[in-house]
């Protein structure tokens, strides 16, 4: 069997799913790796291969066949967890498996209100996103079921996690900037308590210092309120003076107000000032009025359902956090179609 996988460039495992004519292999490398089998004169021993069925022990495996994806402290109505939705519902999709979606409250001592289904053991693992911490991550482990946590947090709890780069983003974005010629930036979010906001802010940081420049703290702009009025969201920026040639914000929705209001007062964008956001998909949103940069988010969705599926089938296996990268920017055409958006990687 090695020297059939030698000859056609393939794994033994692969050879050997082939001659026990297993579904998962195309067609054109099974018929490739039984010309092989044929021309090297191989053939299986079907009296061995029952002897080690009969004789081998196994210890049965467990299976995920029902998983539940829970959003704390938000609801599902919240588009930036759409992608997370869209990746998992997808990979489910791809293995038939069965997910349930719940929006979860947390009560004032840190107690998540679980549905009856996963209260009684009827998932077999969880996704949990949204205002993750330690304190939701310690009750929802109580309940024994294999948990994988999506998105940026600051943790303590051994979980395992899957997260975005977004440190690596902001730099990229600050250095793309300083680079095109900005040397005045101010950093607009609505909040600033999370590690969404809070690594991309380090990586803006971190960005400019690679060039010889510094981000103010007068520059990093925080309304304190989720759906902050445009007004509220530009007001500090406005007095600022002089004027910052570009604004970087993690979300889409304040790029459209910050960029509503700065229209409104006739300021040129792009020429005056440029808007920068981090999109949470390659779509463009009320025609293109800003650069973006594509996280990828639902590669995540779905690489969480793969890390579930692992925990739920090796419950020894040791949690870990897994770095995914972005896509990279979002490059469109003045006039947009619904073609024209491309990505262009990082």
């Amino acid at each position: 069997m090695r020297d059939i996988a030698t000859r056609v460039g393939v794994s033994p495992a692969t050879v050997s799913l082939v001659l026990s004519n297993h579904p998962s292999i195309s067609k054109p490398t099974r018929d490739r790796v039984l010309r092989a089998q044929r021309e090297l004169g191989y053939t299986v021993n079907r009296f061995a291969q029952q002897f080690v069925r009969n004789t081998r022990r196994r210890p049965e495996r467990r299976k995920l066949d029902q998983l539940a994806f829970c959003l704390i402290g938000t609801t599902f109505d919240n588009v930036a967890y759409a992608p997370f939705l869209h990746g998992i519902v997808s990979e489910s999709q791809d293995r038939h498996l069965h997910l349930i979606t719940q929006a979860l409250e947390v009560s004032a001592d840190g107690a998540v209100v679980l549905s009856a289904a996963i209260r009684n053991g009827g998932a077999d693992g969880i996704i949990v996103s949204g205002l993750v911490d330690d304190t939701v991550i310690s009750f929802l482990q109580q309940f024994r079921a294999p948990l994988v946590v999506l998105g940026n947090h600051y943790l303590q709890s051994r979980v395992a996690r899957v997260e975005i780069d977004i440190r690596r983003v902001g730099a990229t974005v600050a250095e793309d900037l300083a680079e095109r010629g900005h040397r005045n930036l101010a950093f607009v979010v609505e909040k600033l308590e999370f590690a969404y906001e809070r690594e991309c802010l380090e990586g803006v940081k971190s960005g400019l210092g690679a060039r010889g420049l510094v981000l103010p703290q007068s520059h990093v702009i925080c309304a304190g309120q989720s759906y902050a009025p445009s007004a509220d969201l530009i007001a500090p920026f406005l007095k600022l003076d002089p004027l910052p040639t570009a604004i970087v914000t993690t979300d889409v929705r304040a790029a459209d107000e910050c960029v509503a209001e700065l229209r409104a007062r006739q300021i040129d964008l792009p020429a005056q000032v440029e808007v920068v956001t981090m999109t949470v998909s390659g779509q463009a949103r009320r025609g293109v009025r800003y650069r973006r940069y594509n996280l990828g988010l639902e590669r995540c969705g779905r690489l969480a359902v793969r890390r579930l599926v692992e925990l739920v089938e090796n419950p020894a296996m040791e949690p870990s956090v897994s770095i995914l990268p972005p896509l990279g920017w979002v490059a469109d055409d003045p006039h947009p179609t619904p073609s024209s958006a491309r990505l262009v990687t990082a």
